[in-house]
C-alpha cells in the first residue's frame, strides 16, 4: 500500500520549505545588519567603492590578536593559540569542500520545490527579489 499525498501534505511540506529559507536569510540579514554592521556589503555605503573580497587569513589573526589583547594572552600562549585557529581553519575548509556539493544539491532541490508552489510571476518576482539583495550566482533554469 502506497502513502497517499493529499493537498494538506503538500502545503505543509511547502510551508516547511519557506520557513527554512526565510530563517536562512534572516540569519544572514542579522549577521549582515547587526551582527558585523561595519562588513561592506556586496558595494560600498557610497556605491562607489566594491568591497574587498573576504580573506580568511586576515580574519583569524585579527580574531587571535583580539583574544591576545583581551585575554592577557603571553606570547608563547599565543602562539599555541595561533596553530590551533590556523589547524582549525585548515579542517573547516577541507570539511567544506567535502560538504559544498551536497549543500548545492540541496539548495537546488528547495528551489525546484519552491518554484513548483509558486505561480510563474510569483517565481519571477522571487528571483528579482534575489538579484536585488546581491544574489551571488544566477537562479536555475
Amino acid at each position: 500500500m502506497t502513502p497517499r499525498i493529499d493537498r494538506g501534505t503538500v502545503s505543509a511540506a511547502a510551508v516547511l520549505v519557506v520557513m527554512l529559507l526565510l530563517g536562512i536569510v534572516s540569519g544572514v540579514a542579522l549577521d549582515r545588519w547587526v551582527l558585523r554592521p561595519d562588513r561592506e556589503l556586496a558595494v560600498g555605503r557610497s556605491g562607489a567603492m566594491p568591497r574587498e573580497r573576504f580573506d580568511p587569513t586576515r580574519a583569524r589573526d585579527r580574531f587571535s590578536g583580539q583574544l591576545a589583547r583581551e585575554l592577557g594572552l603571553s606570547p608563547d600562549q599565543q602562539a599555541a593559540v595561533d596553530s590551533l585557529l590556523r589547524l582549525q581553519q585548515v579542517r573547516a575548509r577541507t570539511l567544506m569542500r567535502e560538504t559544498r556539493p551536497r549543500i548545492r544539491e540541496l539548495t537546488l532541490e528547495t528551489e525546484a520545490s519552491i518554484r513548483a508552489v509558486l505561480t510563474e510571476e510569483q517565481w519571477n518576482r522571487w528571483q528579482a527579489l534575489r538579484r536585488e539583495r546581491g544574489g551571488r550566482r544566477p537562479p536555475p533554469r
